[in-house]
Formats: C-alpha cells, sequence, structure tokens
C-alpha cells in the first residue's frame, strides 16, 4: 500500500493558527487522513498526526515541508486554505504523474505574468503553489532543493515564478490539477450552478493579518464571504456528480436565485 497524506507548513503563530483551522476542514472532508505539520513554533492540536520542526523560519517552508515530507506522496496545502470536499483522488493522480498543481488564477495580473529570469510561453503560465501534489523520487527532491536554492540566491519574494521557471525546465511529469482543486477567488462560486464542479479546496488569502495574539483567529471564511455564499458551495458540492455519482439534485447560481438584477451586478463588478 502506497504512503500517502498531507502536509502543512507555517512560520509563526498567525499561519500556525490559520494551519490548524484549514487542517479541521480536511479532516472534516477526509476524516481518516494523515495530516502532519511542519512549523517554527510548537504546536500540540490533535488534528494533526505530528508536528515537525523547521530547520530554519523562511517566508516560503512549504518546500523545506515538501522534501521532508515521510510519505512516498504527499499533498501539501497552504494554511489559508478551506478544505470543502474530498481531495483524496490526487493521490492517484500522483501514480503517473510527479507534481500536480492548477494554473494561478487572474493571470492577466502583475504578479502572475512576472518571470523569474528567461520569459516564457504565456500557455505555460504560473502554477499556483498553494496546493501541490508531489511523488517522492530524485528528481522531485532535487527540484525542490533547486527552488529553495534560486530562491535563496536571489532573494526572490515571490516563489512561483521561480517554480515556473525551474519546472519548465525540468523533465518533471505535471498534471494540471482543475481549478476547483485551488479555487482561488471564493466570490466567483456565486455564479456557478450544478452543471460546474464544485470546489475542492477554497483558498482564501484575505484571512491573512486576521490575527490578534490576544484574541486568535478574528475573519473565518464564512465571515469573509458571508453564509449564503457557503451554503451555496455546500449545495453545488451535494449535486457534484464527480463527488456523489447519485446525485440528483440541481442548483441555480447564487447571483440569479437570491433576487433581480443581482447577476447583472456581478458582471459589472466580477470580485463583487
Amino acid at each position: 500500500m502506497v504512503d500517502t497524506g498531507f502536509v502543512y507548513a507555517a512560520t509563526g503563530e498567525m499561519y500556525v493558527a490559520l494551519a490548524v483551522r484549514s487542517a479541521r476542514s480536511l479532516r472534516e472532508a477526509i476524516p481518516d487522513a494523515r495530516i502532519h505539520l511542519f512549523a517554527d513554533i510548537d504546536c500540540t492540536d490533535e488534528v494533526f498526526d505530528a508536528v515537525h520542526r523547521l530547520s530554519r523560519s523562511h517566508f516560503r517552508p512549504k518546500f523545506e515541508a515538501l522534501r521532508s515530507s515521510p510519505f512516498e506522496r504527499s499533498v501539501y496545502l497552504d494554511a489559508d486554505t478551506y478544505v470543502s470536499a474530498d481531495i483524496s483522488d490526487i493521490f492517484d493522480l500522483l501514480q503517473q504523474f510527479d507534481i500536480a498543481g492548477a494554473h494561478v488564477f487572474r493571470r492577466n495580473s502583475r504578479a502572475c505574468r512576472r518571470y523569474y529570469r528567461d520569459p516564457l510561453p504565456n500557455s505555460f503560465p504560473q502554477i499556483n503553489t498553494g496546493v501541490l501534489g508531489l511523488r517522492r523520487n530524485k528528481r522531485t527532491h532535487a527540484f525542490l532543493e533547486a527552488v529553495e536554492g534560486e530562491m535563496d540566491a536571489s532573494d526572490a519574494q515571490f516563489d512561483q515564478a521561480v517554480f515556473r521557471e525551474l519546472l519548465f525546465h525540468s523533465d518533471l511529469r505535471l498534471a494540471v490539477l482543475p481549478p476547483e482543486y485551488n479555487f482561488k477567488e471564493p466570490g466567483k462560486a456565486a455564479i456557478l450552478s450544478s452543471d460546474d464542479t464544485a470546489p475542492r479546496v477554497i483558498h482564501e488569502s484575505r484571512l491573512h493579518g486576521t490575527y490578534d495574539p490576544d484574541v486568535g483567529l478574528l475573519e473565518s471564511l464564512e465571515a469573509l464571504n458571508g453564509p449564503d455564499l457557503l451554503r451555496h458551495v455546500e449545495a453545488l458540492i451535494a449535486a457534484d456528480r464527480y463527488l456523489h455519482p447519485a446525485a440528483t439534485g440541481k442548483v441555480r447560481p447564487l447571483a440569479i436565485s437570491s433576487k433581480p438584477g443581482l447577476f447583472d451586478r456581478f458582471r459589472k463588478h466580477p470580485r463583487g
């Protein structure tokens, strides 16, 4: 039996707290998941099967965590993710591929157009490194070391441009995950219907900075996006035939079903 598991990496109290909350959503979606945390501070939360100390505190500890993962096939998740459905099929994908990741959203933005050293074909965009599947072998280990080395040597502040260039020039087999495995803009779920696949992982960057050392996490995914949107996502999951083959329910877009004229406003202001 292949050894599989999920990996988080976090530095500092806020990111550890976010990782705990994300891991709880993962545990709810996949109760028997094996979940490990790599952190620079102690964490005793029972949601993790094991906690490992990072060798150094770094703003991108994910690559050390993936290199050090004890699993043959690992899925790394950023701390600001919410797992809304079973994503363990990524492990099956890693039987054939070395790395699995989703394309970045908003590819016309400055950050997503950024390249490291060499301009690359537009048809090979950045991969969002917030949700990554990795098969352990010598080539993937060397690749992760190279990404870390390049980031250290260049003092790069963004990992995805480095990751993209080194991946482009590598011989690794890349599987591109559908966007529902790294759903980066939750508000866009409002225009989805049961004809669309439901978000499996909601990646909410606005959760950054919502931590007070005296209080803890101040904002939740529900608080940031509203209860109606999350209920809509739950309805989409229940109607998703990839997740539930016998599902027969129909779900209309929230932007249409809530009130007349709302869809027009979404079209004019797609980011809500």
